[in-house]
């Protein structure tokens, strides 16, 4: 645990950026940091499907077939044995 307090306010910073919806009238601005920028788009997005599994579970199970390979909704197993073919 020790090692994670210093990165609390990066975290809080980090929550607070992917949690709160942009307003209307507001203009969304990118962190500077690149690598933060990708974890809040990547983790927008884990959110995103977690909510349409949810509330769409066939709907999600259908755009999981017909989705681009690089979008990689398989299963570690599945990745493996795509791999090994290769």
């Amino acid at each position: 645990m020790e090692a994670f307090k210093p990165q609390r306010d990066r975290w809080e910073d980090f929550v607070e950026e992917v949690m709160t919806p942009i307003k209307s009238w507001e203009t969304e601005v990118w962190p500077d940091d690149p690598m933060f920028a990708l974890a809040c788009v990547s983790m927008t997005q884990i959110m995103r499907n977690l909510i349409r599994i949810t509330e769409d579970p066939v709907g999600f199970e259908e755009q999981r077939k017909h989705a681009p390979s690089q979008w990689a909704f398989r299963s570690i197993e599945e990745l493996e044995r795509i791999t090994r073919r290769e």
